[in-house]
């Protein structure tokens, strides 16, 4: 959760942004193995809670809840960044466009005048 925190960046063009959704892409997949291994564990304590004694159970059931709220609040974490990351890139990607359309406009409207004037 640090590394979501402290990596926030957006990118300021479309290759940055890529490159930022490959980094995050990468830490994502490390991540959820720890997730998968986090709802395991829970599977796990849960199998414990069933077998044993109600002193027992009543130390583990607050553990068990506690890494399930992690597990998920991690993966929610993962999602939103995936989805800036994306709309970062969607957005990049039209603000290129529009240069390049207006690029060619003013062109075309500089040689226009300048054919007026002939």
């Amino acid at each position: 959760m640090i590394y979501l925190e402290e990596h926030r960046d957006v990118g300021d063009s479309v290759h940055k942004a890529e490159d930022l959704a490959k980094q995050h892409e990468e830490y994502a997949s490390n991540a959820m193995a720890d997730v998968q291994m986090a709802r395991a564990l829970r599977e796990k304590g849960d199998e414990l809670i069933a077998m044993q004694d109600l002193e027992l159970s009543d130390s583990l059931l607050p553990k068990c809840d506690e890494l399930s709220r992690m597990a998920s609040a991690l993966t929610s974490a993962l999602d939103r960044r995936t989805q800036v990351l994306l709309l970062s890139r969607n957005m990049h990607e039209q603000i290129s466009q529009v240069c390049y359309y207006c690029f060619y406009l003013v062109a075309f409207f500089q040689w226009f005048q300048k054919s007026e004037n002939l």
